[in-house]
């Protein structure tokens, strides 16, 4: 992994141009915004190796990836960050583990949070 000095290297390199392009870097900075929406976690597929969205019918949730309708579903973080450093900022996703991290909370209490109404 190649090692930049800030987020305004990373951005401005020409890779940058190409969206679909996958590149990992370090940076030292921090999360200076998290956005507080409806989609900081979505309803996942509970088979390990998928983890797809689910979506619920009469009998369960349904999975169109693996084809399979499940009894239950796991409510899986994908958060959106601004993340800055001295030189720079840019929004960063946030999948699963890391955005338990972020949290300090697991997704299904978040959603269990917001079912009762508490946020």
């Amino acid at each position: 992994m190649e090692q930049k000095g800030c987020l305004e290297d990373e951005i401005d390199d020409p890779r940058a141009i190409d969206e679909f392009s996958r590149r990992f870097f370090y940076v030292s900075g921090f999360i200076s915004q998290l956005k507080n929406d409806d989609k900081s976690f979505y309803l996942a597929c509970p088979d390990e190796n998928c983890k797809k969205k689910v979506h619920e019918e009469a009998v369960g949730w349904r999975c169109e990836a693996c084809n399979k309708t499940y009894p239950n579903c796991v409510p899986t973080y994908v958060l959106s960050a601004k993340v800055a450093d001295v030189s720079d900022q840019i929004y960063i996703n946030f999948y699963r583990h890391e955005g338990t991290a972020i949290m300090g909370i697991s997704a299904e209490k978040l959603k269990e949070i917001k079912d009762q109404g508490d946020i």
